[in-house]
This record gives structure tokens, C-alpha cells and sequence, in this order.
């Protein structure tokens, strides 16, 4: 059995870069900071980890509209290696993850306090004061991204009666 499955809880440590491809794919990148502690004989110690993180299309898109340095983001995605060469043909690798599905954590406090004053850098974002159930724009995001991600998955008919479990190569593990 092969599974990539990656699910990170942490804060952006900048606001989120969203680009277009060629194609006009949208393509957001951002970095999130996951702070761990632990007390080991009596003395806490902590670290944090930064990790990059990608998203394409509408969970791009949402991603880049609805986040800002310092908000909580919940993800779920997968791990991605690339490699590449320079113009010196040095070598470099580096890992992300693929946000393939997200949530909405704690707004920063700077932002908290922004969006309650109606402040807005480049981004009309919902205030907690405008009438906008978060709750419901929460619901009404992620039905954007399952649509998204339906679209993407072709439909098949098959004909129950005629699938036999033993040519399922999963199943047979």
C-alpha cells in the first residue's frame, strides 16, 4: 500500500503569493510556521518548523483571497520533492506540500483586530462585524473546493455485476 497523506496546523509567515501559469492555472505559494515544545527533565524546549506549501487552482484562489500573514491554516495535501538545476549546473532539491484541501484556523491578532476595524490590505476580506456568518463562508469555500475538486474526476458507468474483486490489485494486498 503506497499513501501520501500530509496534514499540517500552523500560522503563514507571510501573506500568500498567487500567480498564473501559462495555462491560467492559479498557483498560490506560502510558508507555514509549526511551532513544537517539549519538556524533557524539567526543561521546556521549542522549536518551529517552516514549511512551503502549494496550492493550484480554486483552493489557490481561496487560499490567496481569504489569508494573511500570521492567520492559522489547517491543511491537508500531500508531500512533493523537486529537484532542479541552476545556471552553474548545481543541483538543488527541495520539498512542499500540496494543499489539496484547507480550513480556516485563528485570524492573527493583527488581522483580528484589522478586519473588525474594517481595515484591508488589497483583499476584501469579510469582517467579523459585516453580517457574514463565518460558519457559512466557511461551508460555502470548501463547496468550492469540492466542486473543484469534482470537476477534476472523470465519471465513469461500470456495471457492478460485471467488477470482480480479485482484478483490484489493492485488494489483493
Amino acid at each position: 500500500m503506497n499513501l501520501n497523506l500530509v496534514q499540517l496546523c500552523g500560522r503563514l509567515t507571510k501573506k500568500p503569493l498567487c500567480r498564473k501559469t501559462q495555462t491560467g492555472t492559479t498557483v498560490t505559494t506560502f510558508s507555514v510556521a509549526i511551532n513544537r515544545s517539549w519538556e524533557k527533565d524539567g526543561v521546556k524546549t521549542e522549536e518551529t518548523e517552516f514549511i512551503n506549501c502549494t496550492a493550484f487552482g480554486r483552493t489557490a484562489d481561496s487560499i490567496a483571497k481569504w489569508f494573511d500573514k500570521g492567520d492559522e491554516i489547517y491543511i491537508a495535501g500531500r508531500i512533493k520533492n523537486r529537484q532542479w538545476e541552476d545556471k552553474e549546473q548545481v543541483r538543488h532539491y527541495a520539498t512542499d506540500v500540496i494543499a489539496e484541501r484547507f480550513d480556516f484556523g485563528q485570524k492573527s491578532r493583527q488581522n483580528a483586530v484589522s478586519a473588525k476595524a474594517g481595515v484591508s490590505e488589497g483583499v476584501d476580506r469579510p469582517s467579523l462585524d459585516d453580517g457574514i456568518d463565518q460558519g457559512q463562508l466557511q461551508t460555502q469555500v470548501q463547496q468550492e473546493i469540492e466542486e473543484s475538486e469534482q470537476e477534476k474526476l472523470p465519471v465513469i458507468d461500470i456495471d457492478e455485476d460485471g467488477i470482480n474483486p480479485d482484478d483490484l490489485p489493492f485488494l489483493n494486498d
